[in-house]
């Protein structure tokens, strides 16, 4: 005795060729979920990579030509006599004994502006024209219905 299965109805007129286009677009993401697990798989069936052997080229000597330097006098030139400049004492007096020394404190310095990060992709207006777009839809599929 054969299995009866249910009738399954995808409707008629606009709400069958929704259903139908909703159907493969499942299908097309069902398959796809099954390649990309199925790859997965594979991948990690084959175990651990291990590195292949490589070949090394080697670099071959070649008769080259070779640099013998000849001998050039140096001219040697005497350096300035020191002159007596005298030192400047400081002006602030020592620290008297048991007074601790000053530190000087950082003053800061001004910087440039830390750079931002470069606006990239699309971002809010893509979605934006996505959301408008899906209660576009919405909207006239509710319409044809009336």
């Amino acid at each position: 005795m054969a299995a009866k299965f249910p009738k399954i109805s995808l409707g008629e007129g606009a709400d069958r060729t929704f259903n139908l286009i909703a159907l493969g677009l499942v299908a097309l993401l069902v398959i796809g979920l099954c390649g990309l697990g199925g790859w997965v798989l594979f991948t990690r069936l084959k175990g651990p990579v291990t590195p292949q052997a490589t070949v090394v080229a080697e670099v071959t000597p070649l008769a080259t030509w070779t640099f013998t330097p000849t001998f050039t006098p140096v001219l040697v030139t005497p350096s300035p006599t020191p002159t007596n400049t005298p030192v400047v004492p400081p002006t602030t007096p020592p620290p008297a004994e048991g007074e601790e020394t000053p530190t000087p404190t950082p003053s800061p310095t001004p910087t440039e502006a830390a750079p931002t990060t470069p606006q990239t992709g699309f971002g809010v207006p893509v979605l934006l024209i996505g959301v408008g777009l899906a209660l576009f839809i919405l909207v006239i599929r509710k319409l044809r219905t009336v």
